[in-house]
């Protein structure tokens, strides 16, 4: 089951609501997952053009997304959790949300 955005996810009050932000927030809820730009237009409530065009891109050159496989024309995405900032924002992701918990 898709661990869906929220607007009180601790991860994106702290650094801000912004669309690297919300990517970022749902890849890190669905790490073990693979998206298309579709899927992750939708479910990290991101235009799909700013997705496409910009993200995508700027986050494979950083190595924080990785292309997993196509099907057809649809090509799938995935947190690159083998990366060492991944695993960094992996830790600051958990720390925030136990942080979130105890209020």
């Amino acid at each position: 089951m898709l661990q869906k955005q929220h607007q009180t996810s601790p991860f994106i009050k702290y650094f801000g609501n912004t669309p690297e932000i919300r990517l970022i927030d749902f890849l890190l809820r669905n790490k073990e997952k693979s998206f298309t730009i579709s899927e992750l237009s939708k479910h990290a409530v991101v235009g799909r053009t700013v997705l496409s065009m910009k993200l995508i891109n700027h986050f494979l050159d950083a190595g924080i997304i990785i292309h997993q496989r196509t099907i057809g024309n649809a090509k799938l995405f995935s947190l690159n959790t083998n990366d060492d900032s991944v695993k960094r924002l992996t830790e600051i992701y958990k720390v925030l949300r136990r942080k979130n918990d105890k209020d």
